[in-house]
């Protein structure tokens, strides 16, 4: 039975011993705002239907999650109120058709959010969130005054399987990567460490090859497609290729990638292992990223290790080495968005002939959610401590050592009965704000950021999650 909050749900077909498209040892998404311990629930799923000779089954999930944002911005002058709030409602449907040879999916979720003032302007701006990814096609949405509902149907895929070989096409998640905060490589639809609510990763459309080459090796090959109307390429394309193998106890894997960007494409290989020796874990990734057109390139490389205390105590570190990111504060600046962005924000303004100046903003891996840093060396720590079987605290705190700056984040996580889960918590920023000015035509702020983390706001959240 597939977990209801896997980041890379949509069935993988079940091998003895077989790594599976995740890696054997999961990643933990969300890891920062959730815990250690908790990183999958049992899905509470139904069957619908089921053959006479129990080879082929029609199963049914799904949830109900409300989730309550609240900000302080700190009287930073980027934001437009200094208190804002957000209410989503979500529900979710899936269905999965599940064979030995042949599975099929579908997703739908609806939801509905109320947005104070101060949120629809400045909630857009926050640094450090996953940013949705373009798909071919959505839905459709609502937006009016201070309110928003949104259909989205988040998985429609069908799959093959033939002898070692399984093939799923269609709107499904991709996960690559070993560690826990920050993942390099995973760059199809990842998950930012800062995510208040990580619970179901956002599907990508996609054609998804998995060769399983022994007992304990596979071959993934992903190509995805978005639709990015308004640039020179209607329809982008990419595509990557990952040999994932367990050795000596670790598994080991190798990827590499093309990603499509505005203005020119961006070569990856990647790197990683995880494992253990004695009690204490090891994980590590490295992504070697080059520009095209450009010839810049820059190497992004984490190393973490966790340790378990038998008073049910969980300690686990990351350090992240952002090549991508800026070498000194004075540097932010170009990260604040992409050169098209840019383009688009000066159009008709008198500022419009030195469009030139929008080539050095650099922002466009953030704007797409392939990256969420904007400096160079981090640290990322947490500990979750078990205080009930059905509840843990979470304390944890990432750092920006050149600022330098910090965000502190005190998470609750409670199983209040079966099928029924509260998440809260809180995240306060440590670092100096930024000052904001006006650009000398009055069209836009100019932003002199003193620290990564003293842009964002203090933000408090709350998710209760009934699952069906």
């Amino acid at each position: 039975m597939v977990s209801q909050i896997e980041p890379c749900r949509g069935r993988t077909p079940v091998r003895p011993s077989a790594p599976s498209g995740c890696l054997g040892r999961q990643p933990l998404q969300g890891l920062i705002v959730t815990t250690l311990l908790l990183a999958s629930i049992p899905a509470v799923a139904g069957e619908l239907w089921v053959s006479e000779d129990d080879e082929v089954a029609l199963e049914y999930w799904g949830y109900l999650k409300n989730q309550v944002l609240g900000m302080h911005f700190r009287d930073i002058a980027l934001y437009p109120e200094d208190l804002a709030g957000q209410d989503t409602t979500r529900i979710r449907l899936g269905l999965t058709l599940d064979s030995e040879f042949f599975r099929a999916g579908l997703d739908y979720e609806f939801r509905f959010s109320f947005q104070s003032d101060g949120m629809e302007g400045g909630g857009s701006l926050m640094p450090g969130g996953t940013a949705p990814r373009p798909r071919l096609w959505d839905a459709g949405s609502f937006a009016g005054p201070n309110v928003l509902s949104e259909h989205d149907i988040d998985r429609y895929f069908v799959g093959f399987s033939a002898g070692p070989v399984d093939v799923t096409i269609g709107r499904q998640p991709i996960t690559w990567g070993s560690a826990w905060f920050w993942k390099p490589t995973d760059r199809f639809s990842p998950f930012s460490p800062m995510d208040v609510d990580a619970d179901v990763k956002r599907g990508v459309d996609a054609v998804r090859v998995e060769v399983f080459t022994g007992q304990t090796s596979n071959l993934d090959l992903v190509a995805t497609f978005e639709r990015h109307p308004g640039t020179d390429r209607k329809y982008w394309f990419h595509a990557g290729a990952r040999f994932r193998m367990t050795l000596g106890g670790y598994d080991l894997a190798l990827s590499a990638a093309r990603f499509q960007l505005a203005d020119e494409a961006n070569w990856m290989v990647g790197l990683e292992f995880s494992g253990d020796i004695q009690k204490v874990g090891f994980r590590g990734e490295a992504a070697f990223n080059y520009m095209q057109d450009s010839g810049d390139w820059d190497i992004e490389a984490v190393i973490g290790l966790d340790y378990h205390f038998p008073f049910k105590l969980t300690l686990a570190g990351e350090f992240f080495f952002n090549g991508y990111g800026a070498s000194s504060p004075g540097g932010y600046d170009e990260y604040l968005m992409g050169p098209a962005t840019c383009r688009q924000a000066i159009s008709g303004t008198a500022l419009a002939p030195i469009g030139a100046f929008c080539n050095r903003m650099k922002g466009e891996r953030l704007e797409r959610g392939e990256s969420f840093q904007i400096g160079r060396y981090y640290l990322g720590i947490t500990a979750t401590q078990e205080v009930h079987p059905l509840v843990n605290l979470t304390l944890s705190a990432i750092t920006n050592f050149r600022d330098p700056s910090s965000l502190l984040i005190l998470g609750l996580r409670w199983s209040v009965i079966q099928d029924v889960r509260l998440t809260a918590g809180i995240m306060v920023p440590l670092g100096e704000r930024p000052d904001v000015t006006m650009d000398p035509t009055g069209t836009f702020p100019l932003v002199d950021v003193k620290s990564e983390f003293g842009l964002m706001p203090v933000l408090g959240y709350a998710v209760l999650k009934f699952s069906f």
